[in-house]
Parts: C-alpha cells; sequence; structure tokens
C-alpha cells in the first residue's frame, strides 16, 4: 500500500487528507513541523509527500529542496488557498523546486485524489 506524508499547519486539513486517502487505500501519516518531516522522510518509505506552501513556521520551498536533496524522484503535491493569479505564479516557481503537481485548498477534494493517483 503506497504511503503518503501530508504536511500541513491546519490540523482539519490534515485530519481531511487522513480520512479520505485512507478510504481510497492509501496510508497516511501527517505532520504540522518540518522537523517531524524530515525524520519521517529519513525513518520511513514514503511513496508521495503533499505539502501546504502558506505554512507560519515552516518555509516550504526550503522543505521541499530538503526533500528533494534526500529524494530526488519524490513526488511532491503542493497544495495552496491562493487565487488564480497566485497559482499561476506560484506553479512556475514550484515546478523548478520539483514539484509535480499543485492542487489548491477546495471543497473539491477530488483535485487533491486525482493528483495522488496520477503520481502513485
Amino acid at each position: 500500500m503506497p504511503k503518503i506524508l501530508v504536511i500541513d499547519d491546519e490540523i482539519e486539513f490534515r485530519q481531511l487528507c487522513f480520512a479520505l486517502l485512507t478510504n481510497a487505500g492509501y496510508e497516511v501519516t501527517h505532520t504540522d513541523t518540518q522537523e517531524e518531516a524530515e525524520k519521517i522522510l529519513k525513518n520511513e518509505v514514503i511513496d508521495l509527500v503533499i505539502t501546504d506552501m502558506m505554512m507560519p513556521n515552516i518555509n516550504a520551498p526550503d522543505l521541499i529542496k530538503s526533500i528533494k536533496k534526500q529524494s530526488p524522484d519524490m513526488p511532491i503535491i503542493a497544495v495552496t488557498s491562493t487565487t488564480i493569479f497566485e497559482k499561476k505564479r506560484h506553479t512556475e516557481n514550484l515546478s523548478m523546486l520539483g514539484v509535480n503537481n499543485m492542487v489548491e485548498k477546495s471543497p473539491r477534494i477530488s483535485d487533491l485524489i486525482s493528483a495522488v493517483q496520477d503520481l502513485i
């Protein structure tokens, strides 16, 4: 069973991802700190990372660089609640970091499930 790491400062979003992704057949672990994320990635086999891009205590681009340094082929999905204009700008920047997909935090959580299925 593929294992997914969800990194987000909002407990509600982490719990939603956990419920939806485990129901879809994935094993899910989650955290709200960069230190814990890096520890999980070092000690566990993770198949995909989902990370929020706007967190108060985590610099997401630095986190992504750290993940890619440790696991260059790790698929990463960035989630954001930005506007369409900001999303286009972020998407261009994130693709240079190695992010595979960007999904908007929205009621259309099916977009997230589709992005996961495309990468695993």
